[in-house]
């Protein structure tokens, strides 16, 4: 059989390989095309480093200085903890947030002007999140006045959700990269390194946070530049708005998560006592605390007092949840934290704050 057709099998072992290149080429061509109709960007997704939009992100995401402007006077430099202030002529080292919170509760507890001083040196983070070493406190003010005289304006009110993803283009408007972003940092060197010609994009949707705790999903451009624009100034602040609408932003996130004990200061520090302990707040007005051996009911009850906000907290009187069986007024509050605070008649204040887990 072989033997009568012998130019029947050359002709078949010459074009077979040419066939297969024939598809696999077509194949690849196929693909490309596909890829070009997928990953090509609209304009109204992309953002370039020179439009309003990036502008509003660096603002959005610079280094926020406000956090200790009770020890540095601005919202435009911040210190870089571990750092030591001297009250009354008492050392304190700072070392988180609780801290500076600790030292405010200090000075107004505490009567008289001038009684805080930094020891210095000390490092000094800028709004690009760069670092200084500041030897005095003459060398500080000149920093601060530079700083607030370049106009930093950041935007406090409203922030970003991580992570968040951004897909980089090439000139050809294909898709060459696809960047994870975990925090504002990260997000604000990413568009200062965004150059002229760069196209970069987020990958919708993405969530903004208010400061009420409210969250906003944001599904392209446009719609994330008139968010910023509606809340940038809208910073919530507890009694700012009528009763119901503050009673009601609470509730939601009070009894959101679960919550542990970040600080709780009563004559001392004494936030080890509930180390482990988890607390769930219910819409009923019930609440739970337990750590894994121990469970304990509670209640709570949301109240307004002359135009003051608080929370009333009921674990019984049994170690420890008798101490923070009080009425403790709110300081602030947002989706992550609750600051509270009840006056003692002695010219003295415990603080109680919850961290969500």
């Amino acid at each position: 059989m072989m033997g009568r057709f012998p130019g029947y099998m050359n002709m078949k072992n010459i074009m077979l390989p040419g066939i297969f290149m024939f598809a696999v080429l077509l194949q690849q061509w196929g693909c490309q095309q596909e890829v070009n109709e997928i990953i090509q960007t609209p304009d109204s997704l992309v953002i370039v480093s020179n439009s309003t939009l990036a502008e509003i992100i660096r603002r959005a995401t610079q280094k926020n200085g406000s956090y200790d402007s009770i020890i540095d006077h601005s919202s435009c430099v911040s210190l870089k903890p571990p750092f030591t202030v001297i009250i009354n002529g008492q050392e304190m080292t700072v070392e988180t947030e609780l801290d500076i919170d600790a030292v405010e509760q200090i000075l107004e507890d505490t009567e008289g002007e001038d009684r805080l001083e930094i020891d210095f040196p000390v490092t000094i983070i800028l709004p690009d999140y760069s670092e200084l070493t500041v030897g005095s406190e003459d060398e500080l003010e000149d920093l601060v006045e530079d700083c607030e005289s370049e106009g930093h304006d950041g935007i406090e009110c409203v922030d970003f959700e991580y992570p968040l993803s951004i897909s980089v283009y090439d000139s050809d408007n294909q898709l060459s990269d696809v960047i994870t972003i975990y925090s504002d940092k990260e997000l604000y060197d990413f568009m200062e390194n965004l150059e002229e010609g760069d196209l970069a994009g987020f990958n919708f949707p993405i969530t903004l946070a208010l400061s009420s705790g409210e969250e906003i999903i944001i599904h392209g451009n446009e719609e994330l530049e008139e968010n910023f624009e509606i809340h940038e100034d809208d910073c919530f602040e507890p009694g700012e708005d009528g009763e119901d609408e503050v009673d009601s932003v609470f509730i939601a996130i009070l009894t959101s998560g679960k919550w542990h004990v970040g600080y709780f200061f009563h004559e001392t520090d004494k936030t080890e006592a509930f180390a482990g302990y988890e607390f769930t707040f219910h819409a009923d007005r019930t609440a739970l605390a337990e750590n894994g051996l121990t469970t304990r009911n509670g209640q709570w009850q949301f109240y307004d007092e002359d135009g003051i906000e608080g929370i009333d907290l009921n674990f019984g009187e049994e170690s420890p949840f008798g101490q923070i069986q009080e009425d403790w007024d709110i300081v602030e509050y947002d989706s992550a934290m609750l600051k509270l605070k009840h006056n003692e008649e002695a010219d003295s204040a415990s603080i109680l704050h919850f961290t969500k887990i």
